[in-house]
């Protein structure tokens, strides 16, 4: 028997269990505890709160280092992903003495019913409107990244809210892209191997097209200041979704800021720049 017969049994044993061991991993969450510990290292005091909504319960994260007239900062992360996502820009200075910083687990991630994806934008808009609803003396400020950005326009449609910041966002159904990892999800054999988080982000992904086309006609419906950024190289959410934007809220006052160099993950190479423009939304 040559080496190359020697070792492929347990080469096939070892991808066997690395995909057994998948489901268990990659949940891309951190626990209560972890969160509280994670950011009293750092000096701060975070509180970690749950509301219920409908047959969701909703998880989110406040870091409240400011009086009760400050504004409110709610991030909204993509597929897959969950709250930890935006833990670096909760523990920004610059950013906690000006506003009330929110990080939520979007329904079906982190510890909002993990695992129970909901695939419609405008029931995921209604499940967190309640954290619209805590803030609604204040000034709103609604932050989403990819999968994210669908949400808080749907968020901003319906509710009241007085700014919107869309990072690389996915809401233009005629450039929603595809992706081999979205078949993993998609059937039945190898759904079972696929991590949860990644069967979450599967669901969305094959309706998201058609959910955004419903939502369509109805962007002249968002009244507030917009801030949109987005990669020229992104390879994960098309550019192309710039001129969407563009397009759909000629009637807003939007500022849309193209970086050249950057792809679909500035949001944590470009910290700075995703600040700067939070920041002018927050004090302006």
């Amino acid at each position: 028997m040559n080496k190359e017969k020697r070792i492929r049994p347990y080469l096939i044993l070892l991808i066997f269990g690395w995909l057994l061991s998948l489901p268990g991993c990659m949940k891309m969450r951190t626990s209560d505890k972890k969160a509280v510990k994670d950011f009293k290292k750092e000096g701060l005091e975070i509180s970690v709160n749950r509301f219920e909504s409908e047959e969701y319960l909703i998880r989110y994260l406040e870091l409240n280092m400011v009086d009760s007239l400050s504004p409110v900062v709610i991030f909204v992360h993509g597929a897959p992903g969950s709250s930890d996502a935006f833990f670096d820009y909760l523990k920004d200075s610059l950013l906690y003495s000006k506003a009330v910083l929110v990080a939520v687990d979007r329904p079906g991630y982190g510890f909002s019913n993990f695992g129970e994806a909901e695939v419609s934008i405008e029931k995921q808009a209604k499940l967190l409107k309640p954290l619209l609803t805590k803030y609604k003396e204040r000034k709103v400020i609604l932050a989403g990244h990819s999968y994210g950005g669908a949400i808080i326009a749907k968020m901003a449609m319906e509710y009241r809210v007085d700014g919107l910041l869309f990072l690389a966002p996915a809401i233009d159904p005629s450039n929603e892209k595809e992706f081999w990892i979205t078949g993993l999800g998609k059937f039945p054999l190898t759904r079972f191997f696929t991590p949860v988080s990644l069967r979450v982000a599967t669901d969305e992904k094959l309706a998201h097209r058609a959910a955004l086309e419903r939502e369509v006609n109805h962007w002249g419906e968002i009244d507030c200041r917009v801030v949109y950024i987005h990669g020229k190289k992104d390879k994960i959410v098309p550019f192309a979704n710039t001129a969407f934007a563009t397009k759909k809220l000629s009637h807003c006052e939007l500022e849309t800021v193209v970086l050249d160099d950057a792809g679909h993950f500035f949001i944590w190479k470009q910290k700075k720049v995703v600040i700067n423009y939070l920041l002018d939304l927050i004090e302006n």
